[in-house]
């Protein structure tokens, strides 16, 4: 627990310890008054949520920990109102912890007071105090049911259980903050007094509500320092309701504009010159959406967004790559790539069979002109775009460099200037064996014209030119793993004849 801040909150007697660095644990400052390039929102995200294994690390260094100290004494059977002061502050603690639940926080629970094998004495009851939950993420209905089963019994050993909580979160700077409930005056004092010494702030509740709001205040900096907020790309496109109304749209960043039900889309025409590889990448923004009683979105944080990127042509049949589906947590991307042979364009549908689309899914549309061997590619790549027939590279993929396309010039055939007629095996392996990555494979003739290759089976592409000679193939590789696209994954990548 090095390196965190604490905040500490008793509740009369029930104690919070809060931690994380200030520096590092303020709601991150996202002023994005336009929207960026994809790659940049995409680091973005990253960044924000801490996909990446590093930033993980980060985080679990300079991040936040709530940690509860639970007052289980014999003074909490007392009665307030009809209801046992214990079972209000039971209830108390599992709102709160239902509410940190919903962030990113590390949240423990140690207990006074509850041990009734210890005599029940001034001096027996000193060390009566212990860790009965240990610091985890979302795991409030189980800390919650450890408090739920804790007898009132003993005496109250704050300065004890203040002590043990420090050492719990050893390393960290403490600030306390206390939640009073049913103090005199003489015990208010004290809890102020605890309060002020360590840099936090005193709440008072006199009754179960009271306690439910004081204990809210409390927390609040919590929440301000564990808030991942993310200033959203916001650049709506109206597409049309069918294939034939379809939107004319040129390449860039936009986002969908408006709910989508499940199985609804809108449509978008784009634009291609023969020799074009034409990419859109689809990317989540936030959690599921719902229609909310005003009929605007709303966002449900414990399920996961959706959205399908499909390509079709004018007679509504699919072209291009296989659909692009995404179902994962804000920040994940996926890709549809379209190769244009007759100068026509593609339709671009946006929507889902199963999942409602949330109106600020983001996609982004790249035209690539690669009639002239110009591939778009990420110029930051430590790895030549060329790869030689009969050879292997390696390269990376993850993070800002979502694809790689790897340009392989193929042989003359003998005695012809058209290029070459034959078969061609591409082998990708990942160096990561938890990482799954996918190759697409097409091919320019000399006329400047890409078509798709098929892919064989077993993972290794075999590749016909379908009778029209090849000058060149491009091989496109890309992850098949949303979860661990955010990190750099390194791969080899084969090209050579098949016989």
């Amino acid at each position: 627990m090095s390196g965190r801040t604490i905040s500490v909150c008793a509740l009369a007697i029930l104690a919070l310890a809060v931690s994380g660095h200030a520096q590092e644990s303020v709601a991150v400052d996202n002023d994005m008054p336009e929207c960026p390039a994809f790659d940049d929102l995409q680091r973005h995200y990253d960044e924000v949520f801490g996909r990446t294994a590093q930033e993980a690390a980060a985080r679990e260094q300079g991040g936040v920990a709530v940690h509860f100290i639970y007052d289980a004494s014999g003074s909490m059977a007392a009665r307030i109102g009809g209801a046992a002061k214990i079972d209000i502050a039971r209830s108390a603690l599992a709102d709160a912890l239902a509410k940190l639940d919903g962030t990113d926080a590390l949240v423990g629970l140690r207990a006074y007071g509850f041990d009734t094998t210890v005599e029940k004495t001034p001096e027996a009851s000193c060390p009566n105090t212990a860790l009965i939950g240990g610091f985890a993420v979302r795991k409030g209905r189980e800390l919650a049911a450890l408090a739920g089963g804790l007898p009132p019994y003993g005496y109250t050993p704050i300065a004890k259980s203040l002590a043990e909580a420090g050492n719990d979160l050893a390393g960290a700077a403490v600030t306390t903050y206390v939640v009073g409930f049913d103090l005199d005056a003489d015990q208010r004092a004290q809890m102020e007094a605890i309060a002020g010494a360590g840099g936090g702030a005193y709440f008072d509740a006199a009754d179960a509500s009271g306690l439910a709001s004081a204990l809210d205040a409390a927390l609040a900096v919590t929440y301000r320092k564990i808030e991942r907020r993310v200033e959203k790309c916001d650049n709506p496109a109206a597409g049309g309701e069918t294939l034939e109304t379809a939107v004319p749209i040129e390449p860039g960043l936009y986002t969908l504009g408006e709910l989508l039900a499940v199985k609804e889309r809108r449509f978008y025409r784009v634009a291609a010159q023969s020799g074009d590889l034409v990419r859109v990448r689809g990317m989540l923004q936030s959690w599921r959406a719902a229609p909310g009683p005003n009929g605007e979105a709303v966002e449900l944080t414990s399920a996961l967004g959706a959205f399908t990127l499909s390509a079709f042509d004018e007679a509504g049949q699919r072209v291009g790559s296989r659909p692009a589906r995404q179902r994962n947590v804000p920040g994940s991307s996926a890709v549809l790539e379209y190769a244009e042979t007759s100068g026509d364009g593609f339709v671009l549908a946006v929507g889902d069979d199963y999942e409602v689309v949330a109106p600020d899914t983001v996609f982004a549309i790249d035209r690539l002109d690669v009639s002239d061997g110009a591939l778009g590619r990420d110029s930051s790549a430590d790895h030549p775009a060329a790869l030689a027939i009969d050879s292997q590279a390696t390269g990376h993929v993850g993070h800002d460099d979502l694809a790689d396309v790897w340009e392989v010039a193929l042989p003359q055939q003998s005695g012809s200037s058209e290029g070459w007629l034959g078969s061609v095996a591409v082998a990708l392996q990942p160096a990561d064996g938890e990482h799954r990555m996918r190759a697409r494979v097409a091919g320019v003739g000399s006329d400047g014209k890409v078509v798709n290759l098929r892919p064989g089976d077993n993972g290794v592409f075999r590749t016909e030119a379908n009778g029209k000679p090849l000058d060149r193939l491009l091989v496109t590789v890309e992850t098949r793993e949303p979860r661990l696209a955010s990190r750099h994954s390194a791969y080899t990548l084969a090209v050579y004849r098949e016989d």
